[in-house]
């Protein structure tokens, strides 16, 4: 499902991103400078996942607030969505997440193209666990779910709570 977002979202995207970031590099300055993410970085990381999050809103008709926490979800209240700019990106889950969010927490992977956003498909957390999509990256471990493992968005849409 390919969403396209008015001038208007766009703007209210970034507006949301614009506090996220500020934000962030408040509590989370000596991370980021350690990891060298500056203001402009940590700016595009919130814009594109505020674009994903509108996109998956608007596409399956659930409410977006755009308040970010980490007790709060992306989307409709139990949805949470992983958004990238490459074409043929995965679905990522830290495993630092597993113990914040339900077993039955849908995961969207969104895909940003300008001002559209191809929503590929979804998963639940305890599927994703499941089948083991384990990898490791810098001493991080997270799991990677390939667009072609994911169910089709339609069948979120139609209301899998």
């Amino acid at each position: 499902m390919i969403v396209e977002l008015s001038p208007a979202q766009m703007m209210q995207c970034h507006e949301e991103a614009v506090v996220r970031a500020e934000f962030y590099q408040r509590v989370n300055h000596r991370r980021n400078m350690k990891d060298g993410l500056d203001f402009e970085t940590v700016l595009r990381y919130n814009v594109d996942g505020c674009m994903g999050e509108l996109a998956c809103a608007t596409g399956l008709n659930y409410d977006w607030s755009g308040v970010d926490g980490s007790a709060s979800y992306d989307v409709g209240g139990w949805i949470e969505v992983r958004t990238t700019r490459y074409r043929t990106g995965k679905l990522i889950v830290k495993e630092s997440e597993m113990d914040k969010r339900k077993p039955a927490t849908p995961y969207v992977l969104a895909i940003i193209s300008g001002s559209a956003v191809n929503l590929t498909g979804w998963m639940h957390l305890e599927d994703i666990v499941e089948e083991g999509y384990h990898y490791f990256q810098k001493q991080q471990r997270f799991m990677a779910v390939t667009q072609a493992q994911l169910h089709d968005i339609m069948i979120l849409a139609q209301g899998d709570e």
